[in-house]
């Protein structure tokens, strides 16, 4: 009985400590549909998501959501939300989260606005990956840094990431209109005959 408690002990214990970090979210499952709501088709608000086991080493979080189908974005990625220095203590996002976590920056986004960009794909299933980084450090960057500073001032820094990736297609997708042809235009050359 003693060694089969003992056993149990060690087991959660080990296993707690192996735990890694994960995302989810209360309005989608993973590689799941998202609703209209979280789209420029509905409310346009962000999900909400929360997050588990996050390193007790942690000073700070990162959250980045991009659209890797986008390819009408110039790097074919196409960024909806940025934000970083979320304090380690923070367990969720609340669903349209306007009011973030003190001390919590926002970056700048495809749109060049510091906000969610609601999914808008213009046709087909899209992927909105969310992905959650855990930090050692504070990231000396100012309101409104791109994804990219982001990403560079984070390396080296990761210790541990989760992603979660919720799918999107508009009911209405985006119709391309087929290119018009030009009339052909028949260009009459003159041949003149020079004098003899």
């Amino acid at each position: 009985m003693y060694r089969t408690l003992l056993a149990a002990i060690i087991f959660a214990f080990s296993s707690h400590a192996m735990a890694k970090m994960t995302i989810a979210s209360k309005d989608f499952t993973d590689n799941g549909k998202m609703s209209k709501e979280f789209s420029c088709e509905g409310k346009k608000v962000s999900p909400e998501l929360n997050w588990l086991d996050v390193p007790k080493a942690a000073k700070t979080l990162v959250l980045i959501e991009i659209d890797p189908d986008a390819k009408s974005a110039p790097s074919g990625v196409f960024d909806h939300w940025v934000m970083f220095n979320i304090p380690a203590n923070t367990k969720s996002l609340p669903q349209d989260a306007k009011k973030l976590p003190a001390g919590t920056m926002k970056g700048r986004n495809s749109m060049k606005t510091n906000d969610y960009v609601p999914a808008c794909p213009p046709t087909g299933d899209h992927h909105y990956v969310f992905t959650l980084y855990a930090l050692d450090t504070k990231l000396d960057l100012p309101e409104g840094a791109t994804k990219e500073q982001v990403l560079d001032k984070l390396s080296g820094h990761i210790l541990e990431q989760a992603t979660i990736t919720g799918m999107y297609q508009k009911d209405h997708p985006d119709v391309e209109k087929p290119a018009v042809a030009k009339p052909a235009v028949n260009v009459i050359h003159a041949v003149v005959n020079p004098a003899h």
